[in-house]
């Protein structure tokens, strides 16, 4: 497999419209979530985004329609089925990341009627998502769509290009600092610097991936990769329709083949969906980052893009009837 870091252009996903319909939908959920927030009025935004990092983990928001048209859009899975040599695939059931322009907050929260919070975000750092002892080979590409232009002022996803190679130097400090590790998840200890290793062939330093709306950024799993923070120092405002907008916006998604999971991660898929909650990016293994409350109202979902929820005949169906449940007596608020 070679695919250590792609950014494939929106318009081969979409033309500007449904980017932007997709993140109006998004301030949709948001103002039905966050009782408060107003797309229009930034003195309002300090009502939601409380995770520092960005990170959006209430169901009602990974199950949005927005999420949900971004997972299942056809262009999206054709990616990822030529990846895999198949149609038959599970989705990433994942957490949205939004960050507000924090280089305009003095100027955008002077309103003492909202609470203050510190619009900067934070980040997880340089990191990978797969254990190299247990799983030293190609596992899974992961992937994110953004909904705003990623550059150095907004900052965004950042790589270490060739740290997927167990050969790179980084790597190798990694399994080190790591050795007792047990999970898939593992942050680089502060005192690595990465560019250190610029002599190294297999490693060409730290970079932000640059990417406009609608791209679809593509890595192997094993690459070291994680959140960096922009200059905040545009050259223009950061709008979107003519107003001003988050400064990051993004879903991160990831297929593997459905025949890759056991029939209980099957199960657990389908009860998560019901619940709403919120899982890793491995569709394989189904790994709750958040449980679901049940409080979700399901988007309408064809069998076709059920599938990708629970691969199989029966479960589908099973599905189906979860979603219209659901529909009909599920709460959107708070």
């Amino acid at each position: 497999m070679n695919i250590l870091c792609k950014v494939l252009r929106g318009l081969r996903f979409w033309n500007p419209k449904p980017v932007d319909s997709a993140r109006e939908k998004y301030w949709t959920s948001f103002e039905a979530v966050y009782p408060g927030v107003k797309r229009e009025d930034p003195h309002t935004w300090n009502l939601f985004l409380k995770d520092p990092r960005g990170f959006l983990l209430d169901g009602r928001i990974t199950h949005s329609e927005a999420a949900w048209g971004i997972r299942t859009n056809p262009a999206v899975k054709k990616v990822f089925a030529q990846i895999w040599e198949t149609e038959d695939l599970l989705v990433s059931i994942d957490a949205t990341i939004a960050w507000r322009p924090w280089w305009l907050q003095e100027q955008l929260t002077d309103n003492w009627l909202y609470p203050l919070t510190e619009w900067l975000p934070e980040t997880e750092g340089l990191h990978i998502d797969q254990n190299p002892f247990s799983k030293p080979d190609f596992e899974c590409v992961q992937g994110m769509v953004p909904l705003s232009s990623v550059n150095e002022c907004t900052g965004g996803l950042e790589v270490v290009p060739g740290s997927h190679s167990p050969d790179s130097a980084v790597k190798k400090e990694i399994m080190t600092l790591c050795k007792h590790w047990s999970g898939d998840w593992c942050v680089l200890h502060p005192h690595i610097d990465t560019s250190t290793y610029a002599g190294d062939s297999s490693v060409a330093g730290r970079r932000l991936v640059l990417a406009e709306p609608g791209d679809l950024i593509l890595w192997d799993s094993r690459t070291v990769h994680g959140g960096v923070v922009g200059t905040g120092r545009p050259s223009a405002e950061v709008h979107g329709g003519g107003r001003v907008d988050l400064a990051r916006l993004s879903l991160t998604v990831c297929m593997t083949p459905a025949c890759k999971a056991e029939p209980s991660v099957l199960g657990t898929r389908r009860r998560g969906f019901e619940r709403g909650s919120t899982f890793t990016h491995w569709p394989h293994e189904a790994r709750v980052a958040r449980s679901g409350r049940g409080n979700v109202t399901l988007p309408e979902l064809t069998p076709q893009q059920l599938s990708l929820v629970a691969s199989g005949g029966p479960p589908e169906e099973a599905v189906r009837q979860a979603v219209a449940g659901l529909g009909a007596g599920g709460n959107p608020g708070h």
